[in-house]
């Protein structure tokens, strides 16, 4: 089996890279060495009918967190099928984002990833799989109809710079005082945490059959997490003037006299980073609030 597998990606390595052998032939010696490969095999593959009961329950009983897992897998596995039936090569198939069976249908997989992979390749190559994509969409725009707030998007784990905006990247604060403080700006409501959303979004965007409805899905969303985003941007400017009072220390105040003599005071630099923060809600979305600080 080894060896038929080995065989059958060197052939499909040939066909990805163009080899010099006669188009006609290269395509036949695919085929058979597909065929070869097939032969025998257990059938690996994973069928909507069987698993959409087990899918929709996990997602209903799920945290945000774990739905957004789930949705992302069931993507990535849609995306990956629909690149298959467009005749992508195993090379460029296993390019694409990685997703786990585990964590997509809830059982230990038998085979590894690029082991499915190759086998639902030669598949395709062969005429043998079985036409299933469109139900694994209607299985995504089920999920996503499950919830219609999207909530399992707002979570700071989809953003590589983590990290949350806290009154101490404006005051100097000691760790102890910033613990005290627990207002904050998440990393979702971030540039960083909005561009991680519409990648992910981008993702979903692939994989749906309807892609009018998912569009205007996601511009209600969108604009819905604005709103959001300048609530929380507003929590943290009314919490500025709480941490003067937790300055302590000869040093942190020399330390704020110097920044506020260099025009870097700490209300400066906050409204110079909500500025930049704030650059992707577009006019028609902002409050009064935010509207009135950035015409100053």
């Amino acid at each position: 089996m080894a060896c038929r597998y080995d065989r059958y990606q060197q052939a499909e390595a040939w066909q990805g890279r163009g080899m010099d052998l006669f188009s006609p032939l290269r395509y036949l010696l695919c085929q058979h060495l597909a065929q070869q490969y097939l032969y025998l095999l257990a059938d690996n593959n994973y069928y909507p009918d069987q698993v959409i009961h087990n899918l929709t329950t996990r997602f209903v009983m799920s945290n945000n967190q774990p739905k957004r897992h789930l949705i992302l897998n069931l993507v990535r596995f849609i995306n990956s099928e629909q690149a298959m039936s467009q005749g992508a090569s195993l090379a460029q198939l296993r390019q694409l984002p990685a997703w786990s069976a585990t964590e997509l249908f809830g059982v230990t997989a038998a085979i590894s990833q690029d082991e499915y992979i190759a086998i639902h390749l030669a598949q395709y190559r062969t005429g043998q799989v079985q036409q299933t994509l469109s139900q694994w969409q209607s299985v995504l725009q089920q999920l996503l109809e499950k919830d219609n707030h999207w909530l399992w998007l707002l979570d700071d784990n989809i953003v590589n710079d983590g990290d949350k905006v806290t009154l101490a990247d404006f005051w100097p604060l000691g760790a102890g005082d910033e613990q005290k403080l627990s207002v904050n700006v998440k990393a979702i409501y971030t540039q960083n945490g909005e561009k991680a959303l519409h990648e992910l979004l981008d993702e979903i965007a692939l994989a749906v059959n309807d892609t009018a409805l998912f569009s205007q899905r996601r511009n209600q969303f969108i604009s819905n997490y604005h709103q959001q985003y300048q609530s929380a941007w507003l929590r943290l400017a009314q919490a500025m003037p709480q941490a003067e009072s937790y300055i302590r220390g000869k040093s942190n105040w020399q330390q704020l006299m110097l920044d506020t003599a260099q025009n870097a005071s700490p209300y400066l630099l906050f409204f110079n980073r909500l500025a930049i923060e704030s650059t992707s809600i577009p006019q028609s979305e902002q409050q009064p609030w935010l509207s009135d600080q950035l015409s100053l």
